[in-house]
Formats: structure tokens, C-alpha cells, sequence
């Protein structure tokens, strides 16, 4: 393995901590190799205008010299934040560091994959001229665009310099190869889920600087509870196009007040949801750090505010593993957050009640028990037991087999005779904490498998010029099993057969969606 340290932008340079000269800090990186680019096996930059077609030289790889550690890149000490070889720099360790949030022990606890074929996500740092960052499935790549500000119009914003845009969407990428079926959905909701996780991940990833944490804790007392660079999202992006950040997830959006067929303000809701249950977790850990440590609560407030957005990172990151395929909803989401909660604090649902009144109060779900999984684990025990786990994972034969079987459609509830598509299994092992009433926290590291599976329904189109009389929605089930006993853990899925108000919540919005988007697929603009 080969180790680097590289810099990267602590936040849009127009925002930066204190001022352009705090805007940088050193990011360690460990991977098995790094060339020209920067570049990995899994991640390569590629500084491409694709407006030109012009190819820029890439930062050159320095290895580490003769009984030394770290390798690093050839660009000054300090950078020049402006030059090319840094943009390619920053952006890459952005991506990267976001990676390795997902692949933690205590999150995923294996190796992200992509949602395309091959091993490498490309990211073009200036791709060209244009008030836009997007990630794109089709060409395999992150796309970061630059603009003349409309405050100054000398001065160029490059979208790829700021860390909570690269962040979120190197999260889109990430989310893409978790959960696929999001990114054609044709549920609102799944798609402002997309956008709400891209910006809890940017959040994640700006609490993690200790710059950036240290600073805006000092400015705002030692609390999170107003609006602030960890919960605006592309302040200087929005700042020069005039409009203020993109986004806030300081917000009291609630369903009924959110605009059902736009993800983007749609995700708010979840987002917004989140970072208020962030700021509870933030407050009481600060108040019982005081106490403990007999100190003041603003001393406090860096190690509670760590420790609860860690804690929310399990729970929201932790949760995709056992979201269920298909078109889900922000309460599939909930449901899927309580599971991953609960595995990792059985015995502290005090989080678990934040969320279910945050979700019921921002009219997610009309009450809190709706959050709470109903499916039956005793059965789906049972089920798995009348088939050999190791084959499972590893034969798809035997898997299908499974799923067809009696007890399989049962337990993951298949329609009778309804074709379905059984999804690469997995087995990974993760790091649980466990806390004792007494506040004593021990770590256990469980090895679980995973089933998704999924499979197709259909209902009628809105009666509009060119629109298909019907269409196809994605529903499935996930399934997660503890690997040595065979105890069924998580049982989700995302057939609202037995919730039938959120099915036709679900379907009023995706009829709303469709007659938006119109014959061409597409929404209207803005």
C-alpha cells in the first residue's frame, strides 16, 4: 500500500475558515497505487475541457524518497489555490475522502462499487464553461464547470473548488452503485432522496475538517442550531450566481409546503429532518460532556459535535445497505435508519424517538409507529434456514431458487408467480457500538449478509398526448441476516401492499411527476 498526503479546499475559498490563507489543509490517503492525475484504481482526474476538447498536463505523482513514508504531488507548499495542478489535487482528495467515509468499518464496511461497468470513476475538474456540477452514470464521471461571478464578473468560480459540491457529487456516485433503481425513478421522492443524501454526505464531510469545525463552532457559541457553513450547501456557488446557497438544511420544510415534483427542494424535507435531529444529538452530548467534564459548554461542543455526527453517519449511511430496491419513499428511508440504529444501539433508542417525531412533525409520515418495520423476522428466520446461507451468497442459482421457493416469496414477499430479479449478494463485516446505561461504549464487529431483490408492477399513466397508458415501478425487499446464527436482522421492502396510504401518496405524486415532465422525460426548466 502506498500513502500520500495531499491538500484539499476546506471550504468554498470565498467562505474559507479564515480567510483564503486557512482555506487548505492536508488530507492522508492510503491506497495501492497513485499515478499522474491524480489517480487510483478506483478514482482518476482527468482535466479534459469538453467544450474544446482540450487536455491539460496532469499533476505528477512524487513517490516517497528513501526511508520516507509519504508520497505527495508536485504542486507548491503552499498552493497557489488558483492553479490548475491544485484544482486537480483538491478535487481528487474531495472524491476520495468521501469514498472512505462510505467504506468505513462503522458505515458500509467494504469497498464501494460503481453503478457502470469498470473499476474507475472519472472526474473532469473544469469540464468547461457553465453554472453546473453534475455526475453522470452514462459517460462514468463527475463533471465540475466554472463561471465568471455575477458580483464580479473578473472573478471565476470553479464549482470543483468547493468542497461540499465535490462532496455531494462524488455522494450521487457512491449512492448510484448502493442503490440503482434511484437514479431512473419515477417517484419524486426517490429522486429527492438522491439529493438529500448527497448533501448529508457534505455535511458529514465538513464536520470531519477540524478547521472548519473549529471555526464555525467559535463563531456560533459552541452550537449548530442556525444556519451556518455546515448546513448552507454551495454557499459560493449560489452567492455568485446571486441567489444565496443552493440549499439549507437549517430549515422548517414540511411536506405539505415543499414542491412534491422537485427533488431538489423536495430533499430539503429529509435533509432538513436530519439536521435537526444532528443538532439535538449535538446538544445533549455537549451538555453531558460539561457536566462529566466539568466545563463549559462551547469546550464541549468539537468532541459532542464529532461524536453525534458519527453517530448520525451510521444511522444515515449505514441505513442504504438496508434500504430496499425499487421506487422508495423518505419513510422506506426512516424505516431503514430506525434498522440501522437499532443493530448498533439496541439498548439507546433515544435517537430512534428524535427521528420518528422529526419525521412525523415535517409530515413524512402521518405518525410515528408508521416508521417502525412490520415485517415479520421470526418467518423470515424460518425461511432462511431451509436453505444452505454460504450457497446463497455465493451460487445465484441457489439464490433464485430461494426466492422462488414457497417459504422465499413468502418471507420477501414476491408475488405469486411474478418474475424477479435477485441482486448480487453480500457479506461484509462491520463495526457496532454498543452503550451500556452506565455510558461504558464497546465496539462489536458483526458479519452479516445481504439479499436484495426485486421485482415489477405496473399502473396507468395520467390520460395525457404521447404519455404510455402504463407504467413500470420497481418494488423489492432487503433482507439482512446475522452470519453465524442465520437470524434474520432487517426484513424492508418497498411494496406498500399493506400500507396503502403511502401507496397512494406515492402514486398521486408520480402522476403529478409525469404530466410535469411531460412526453419528453424531461422537467421543465429551473
Amino acid at each position: 500500500m502506498v500513502k500520500i498526503r495531499i491538500p484539499m479546499m476546506v471550504d468554498d475559498a470565498r467562505f474559507a475558515p479564515l480567510g483564503r490563507k486557512e482555506a487548505v489543509e492536508g488530507v492522508d490517503l492510503e491506497e495501492a497505487w497513485f499515478g499522474d492525475g491524480p489517480a487510483t484504481d478506483r478514482v482518476a482526474v482527468v482535466d479534459l475541457d469538453v467544450m474544446t476538447g482540450a487536455l491539460y498536463p496532469p499533476a505528477r505523482f512524487i513517490p516517497p524518497p528513501r526511508h520516507r513514508v509519504l508520497g505527495r504531488y508536485d504542486i507548491p507548499d503552499p498552493p497557489d489555490v488558483s492553479s490548475r495542478a491544485f484544482n486537480q489535487v483538491s478535487a481528487f482528495a474531495t472524491v476520495m475522502k468521501t469514498v472512505k467515509l462510505y467504506e468505513e468499518r462503522d458505515t458500509l464496511g467494504r469497498p464501494v462499487r460503481w453503478a457502470f461497468p469498470g473499476e474507475q470513476l472519472v472526474v473532469l475538474p473544469r469540464a468547461g464553461w457553465g453554472e453546473n456540477a453534475v455526475y453522470t452514470r452514462e459517460r462514468r464521471r463527475l463533471e465540475f464547470y466554472y463561471f465568471h461571478s455575477r458580483l464580479d464578473p473578473r472573478e471565476i468560480v470553479y464549482t470543483s473548488l468547493a468542497r461540499d459540491i465535490v462532496a455531494h457529487e462524488a455522494a450521487h456516485a457512491i449512492l448510484d452503485g448502493i442503490a440503482p433503481h434511484l437514479w431512473r425513478a419515477v417517484t419524486p421522492q426517490s429522486l429527492a432522496l438522491h439529493e438529500a443524501i448527497a448533501d448529508l454526505t457534505a455535511l458529514l464531510i465538513s464536520i470531519r475538517s477540524n478547521k472548519l469545525r473549529s471555526e464555525v463552532l467559535r463563531r456560533n457559541g459552541g452550537s449548530i442550531e442556525h444556519s451556518s457553513q455546515f448546513s448552507a450547501v454551495g454557499e459560493e456557488f449560489g452567492m455568485a450566481r446571486g441567489t444565496g446557497a443552493l440549499r439549507d438544511l437549517k430549515n422548517d420544510l414540511r411536506m405539505s409546503n415543499a414542491p412534491r415534483a422537485d427533488p431538489y427542494r423536495l430533499g430539503e424535507v429529509l435533509s432538513g429532518a436530519l439536521y435537526s435531529v444532528l443538532t439535538r444529538m449535538h446538544a445533549a452530548r455537549m451538555l453531558s460532556r460539561a457536566a462529566a467534564k466539568n466545563t463549559t459548554f462551547y469546550s464541549a461542543s468539537g468532541y459532542a459535535l464529532w461524536t453525534a455526527a458519527e453517530h448520525l453517519k451510521r444511522m444515515a449511511l449505514r441505513g442504504l445497505d438496508y434500504l430496499p430496491p425499487g421506487e422508495v419513499s423518505f419513510a422506506d428511508y426512516g424505516r431503514a435508519l430506525l434498522a440501522a440504529d437499532a443493530a448498533s444501539h439496541p439498548d439507546d433508542p433515544q435517537e430512534r424517538e428524535w427521528i420518528m417525531d422529526e419525521f412525523a412533525r415535517r409530515e413524512i409520515v402521518e405518525a410515528r409507529g408508521a416508521l417502525l418495520p412490520d415485517g415479520d423476522l421470526t418467518a423470515a428466520t424460518r425461511a432462511l434456514a431451509t436453505v444452505d446461507r454460504a450457497a446463497l451468497v455465493a451460487d445465484d442459482a441457489v439464490a433464485a431458487a430461494f426466492c422462488a421457493s414457497e417459504p422465499g416469496r413468502s418471507a420477501l414477499g414476491i408475488p405469486p408467480g411474478a418474475p424477479f430479479t435477485v441482486e448480487p449478494r453480500l457479506v461484509v463485516s462491520k463495526a457496532y457500538y454498543h452503550r451500556s446505561p452506565d455510558g461504558i461504549v464497546w465496539e462489536v464487529t458483526v458479519r452479516e449478509g445481504l439479499l436484495k431483490v426485486w421485482w415489477t408492477e405496473w399502473e396507468d399513466n395520467p390520460p395525457l398526448p404521447k404519455l404510455p397508458s402504463r407504467r413500470e415501478v420497481i418494488v423489492g425487499t432487503t433482507l439482512s441476516w446475522d452470519w453465524e446464527t442465520g437470524r434474520v436482522r432487517v426484513l424492508l421492502t418497498s411494496d406498500r401492499t399493506a400500507r396503502p396510504e403511502e401507496e397512494r401518496e406515492q402514486r398521486t405524486d408520480r402522476d403529478l411527476f409525469a404530466q410535469l415532465r411531460g412526453p419528453g422525460g424531461d422537467l421543465p426548466a429551473g
